[in-house]
């Protein structure tokens, strides 16, 4: 599977300098992919999103009335 990987995302060339790091990363074995997936998630993903969704926009949404 991870050489099935690499070969599908050969075609693949960034222009960013980041994402062509995170790209040289993952080339490493499935630990770094796993760890560049991972920190992915969480500054992007939902696991960022919740705490403000939970944390501030429902309590002041709540307090107004909306909901």
């Amino acid at each position: 599977m991870d050489a099935r990987f690499r070969e599908r995302t050969a075609a693949f060339s960034p222009t960013m300098g980041l994402i062509d790091a995170l790209g040289s990363f993952t080339s490493m074995g499935p630990a770094a992919t796993f760890l560049v997936f991972a920190g992915l998630a969480i500054t992007n993903g939902g696991l960022s999103e919740e705490p403000g969704w939970r944390g501030y926009a429902l309590p002041a949404l709540e307090a107004d009335g909306i909901l």
